[in-house]
């Protein structure tokens, strides 16, 4: 079985995220992707929905930040 990260409200950009991938490096665990804090994800579980539900354009950046973890996900 293989562990992987998803950094939830993270940008990778930040202290932060350098900070937790340097941790990381001494486990050898991935992070897989990086979710950044966004109200679309209230929005539309709000509305029983999810970001890869239509309209997908609203949510191109989210569905960016999802696609290595999709790609990871089906390799494995």
């Amino acid at each position: 079985m293989k562990v992987g990260i998803v950094a939830m409200r993270v940008d990778p950009r930040t202290r932060a995220a350098g900070m937790l991938e340097e941790f990381l490096k001494h486990f050898d665990i991935p992070i897989v992707a990086y979710l950044r804090n966004t109200q679309n994800y209230v929005n539309v579980a709000a509305a029983g929905a999810t970001v890869f539900d239509p309209p997908r354009a609203r949510h191109k950046r989210d569905l960016e930040q999802w696609a290595p973890l999709v790609e990871w996900i089906e390799k494995k």
